[in-house]
C-alpha cells in the first residue's frame, strides 16, 4: 500500500514533522507518540521510498563516524568500512574514518565527546576498555547517537551491539588445540596485549579456565604484556626464551605476532615450541606455512569493518532496527594445509 506522510500524518493525528522523525528514529518524539506512529506504519505497510530518498539526499549527508585504534587488526577492519560504505555513496550515506594511535585512550575520548546529532548519525569505535571511553559512549547513546562496538567490546550496555568474535569462547579453542599439540602436558607462556582491551582479557580468560579444568599438567609459566609494541614483542620473547628453553608453547592474544615469529627463528626455536594466536594477516600466513606457527584462529576482521556499515544503512534508509546484544563473527581455525584459502568460500 502507498502512503504519502501527509496521510500517515493525518491517520496519527501528528505532524507530518514527527512522522519524519519516527521514520528516520530522529530523537525529540514522546516515546508514547513514537509507539503510536510506528503502530500506524506497521497497519498501513509502509515501506520508505529509498529511491526518493536518494535523490532527496544528493545535495546533503548522513554521516557515521569510526573510530577506531592503529593496531594490525586497523587495516582489514577499515577496508571493510571503506568498501560497504561505497556501495552508499549514492544516497548520500558516508562514514568518516578516524584513527587514534594505540594506546591513546584520551584521543579516542576526545573524538567522541566531540560527536553532535547534527553531524554524526552514529557511532562505529574499536574501543579501549576505559571509564572515560564508556561515559562517552553512554552519553553518545542518550544524545540518541547509536553506538556499535567492533572487534573489542566495552563492560555494560551502553552501545547498542558489539559485532566480533566470541573472544572467551575463542580463547578455550585456543587451549583445547594447544594441548592437543604438546600432548596434554608440559609449559606455556602467554602474550598478551594489555588491561586495556577486553578482547586480551577474555582471550586470555578462557585460555586458562580450560586448562585449570581439564588439563591440570599444563602450567602457564608466564605471562607478558606486549602493548601492541614490536620491540617489547621481541625483546620479551627473547628473554622468555632464554629464560624458558624448555618451554613447550606460547599463545597470543594480542597482535605483533610477526615480531614473535621472528625471536622463534632466529633464537633456532622454530617448530620446536608450538605457537597459537589469531587473525590471517598475510605475515601471518606466512608463518604457519613455515611452521613457526601452528595454529592461528581468523576472526573475519574485513566483516567486523563491513557489517556495521551495512546495518546503520538498513536502519537510516530501511526503518530497520538496530540488533542489540552480540553478534559474533568466525573462530576460524587455520594450520599449513588450509591457511592460503580464503575467508568466505
Amino acid at each position: 500500500m502507498s502512503v504519502t506522510l501527509k496521510e500517515i500524518a493525518k491517520i496519527s493525528g501528528v505532524c507530518r514533522a514527527t512522522v519524519d522523525k519516527v521514520i528516520h528514529n530522529r530523537p525529540g518524539v514522546k516515546e508514547k507518540t513514537r509507539r503510536h506512529v510506528l503502530q500506524v506504519l506497521s497497519d498501513l505497510d509502509y515501506k520508505p521510498n529509498i529511491a526518493g530518498k536518494a535523490l532527496k539526499m544528493q545535495n546533503s549527508r548522513l554521516t557515521i563516524t569510526a573510530v577506531l585504534y592503529k593496531t594490525d587488526a586497523y587495516a582489514q577492519i577499515s577496508a571493510g568500512i571503506t568498501e560497504q560504505a561505497a556501495q552508499y555513496a549514492d544516497f548520500g550515506f558516508f562514514v568518516d574514518i578516524k584513527s587514534v594511535d594505540y594506546p591513546d585512550i584520551e584521543a579516542q575520548a576526545g573524538i567522541l565527546e566531540a560527536c553532535m546529532p547534527e553531524k554524526t548519525a552514529g557511532v562505529i569505535v574499536t574501543p579501549f576498555n576505559s571509564k572515560r571511553i564508556i561515559d562517552a559512549v553512554r552519553t553518545l547513546t542518550q544524545k540518541g547517537i547509536p553506538v556499535i562496538t567492533v572487534n573489542n567490546d566495552l563492560p555494560g550496555d551502553e552501545r547498542i551491539c558489539f559485532i566480533g568474535q566470541n573472544l572467551r569462547q575463542a580463547g578455550r579453542a585456543a587451549a583445547r588445540l594447544m594441548a592437543a599439540f604438546i600432548g596434554g602436558r608440559g609449559t606455556v607462556a602467554v602474550i598478551t596485549g594489555s588491561q586495556n582491551f577486553l578482547s586480551d582479557i577474555n582471550r586470555f580468560a578462557g585460555f586458562s579456565e580450560l586448562l585449570r579444568a581439564e588439563y591440570p599438567d599444563i602450567a602457564i609459566v608466564k605471562t607478558i604484556q606486549n602493548f601492541e609494541d614490536p620491540i617489547i614483542t621481541y625483546r620479551e620473547t627473547v628473554k622468555l626464551l632464554q629464560e624458558h628453553p624448555g618451554l613447550n608453547g606460547i599463545y597470543i592474544t594480542t597482535g605483533r605476532v610477526r615480531e614473535v615469529g621472528r625471536a622463534v627463528k632466529t633464537l633456532g626455536f622454530a617448530e620446536k615450541i608450538k605457537i597459537v594466536c589469531f587473525d590471517l594477516y598475510e605475515d601471518i600466513q606466512e608463518l604457519v606455512h613455515q611452521r613457526i606457527i601452528t595454529c592461528t584462529i581468523g576472526q573475519d576482521l574485513y566483516r567486523q569493518g563491513a557489517y556495521p556499515v551495512q546495518l546503520f544503512f538498513q536502519h537510516f534508509y530501511h526503518n530497520e532496527p538496530l540488533p542489540k546484544g552480540e553478534i559474533f563473527t568466525a573462530i576460524d581455525i587455520r594450520i599449513p594445509e588450509n591457511i592460503r584459502y580464503p575467508q568466505s568460500c
